[in-house]
């Protein structure tokens, strides 16, 4: 028998807590010394314009794509299962931060005229630069989209357009290069797949009927 439902405010109290016990692992992962790799920059980062309007999506983008898939987990054992993956995922890309050291895009002289410019200042002066291989927040945006398309076929394509956008604005602000948004997409699928194998571990269908 499937235990009830938990409420949304129990979901996003535990939610909040990994995500404060992840951000404390990630500054502390920041603080290391420089890199000292090469940068993996190609032709094509270097044709990608800034465009500080994608703040919109980098920051509050993100937060609605986590709380679309928090909505949705409200069986007990899919929550329980995501916060695993989730953890998983992070464990892996704060390793990569301080094994690889990876360097960071030189990002852009500001001069903030506007709310979006403004707020990427401030996202510049808060974000650690030397966490970029892989990169976190494309992966925890393709376990969201990926772990929502399988709830719900609907609100999954629209999980998908966000971690596109997500995907967009990281390398639009000069937070990532292209080589970090491939291997954060790669290590969120294996999120999802993990995501998968523990909820069908726990008897729970491993596609949705929507």
């Amino acid at each position: 028998m499937h235990a009830p439902p938990l409420s949304f405010a129990r979901r996003l109290a535990e939610a909040t807590a990994l995500a404060t016990a992840v951000l404390f692992l990630y500054m502390g992962a920041g603080a290391r010394a420089a890199a000292t790799l090469p940068p993996p920059s190609t032709a094509l980062d270097a044709a990608v314009p800034v465009l500080p309007v994608m703040i919109w999506f980098y920051l509050p983008g993100y937060v609605c794509l986590f709380m679309l898939v928090l909505w949705l987990l409200r069986d007990p054992a899919n929550f329980r299962a995501s916060l695993v993956s989730f953890a998983g995922i992070a464990l892996v890309a704060v390793a990569a931060f301080v094994w690889l050291a990876m360097p960071a895009p030189p990002r852009p002289v500001l001069v903030p005229r506007g709310a979006s410019e403004w707020l990427l200042a401030w996202l510049y002066g808060f974000d650690p630069a030397a966490n970029v291989f892989p990169s976190l927040h494309v992966a925890n945006s393709v376990l969201c989209a990926g772990i929502a398309w399988r709830l719900d076929r609907r609100l999954g394509g629209v999980a998908w357009a966000l971690a596109l956008l997500v995907a967009l604005s990281t390398v639009t602000l000069r937070q990532h290069w292209i080589a970090d948004v491939v291997s954060g997409s790669l290590l969120g699928w294996a999120g999802v797949v993990a995501w998968a194998r523990l909820r069908a571990l726990a008897g729970r269908p491993t596609r949705s009927a929507a």
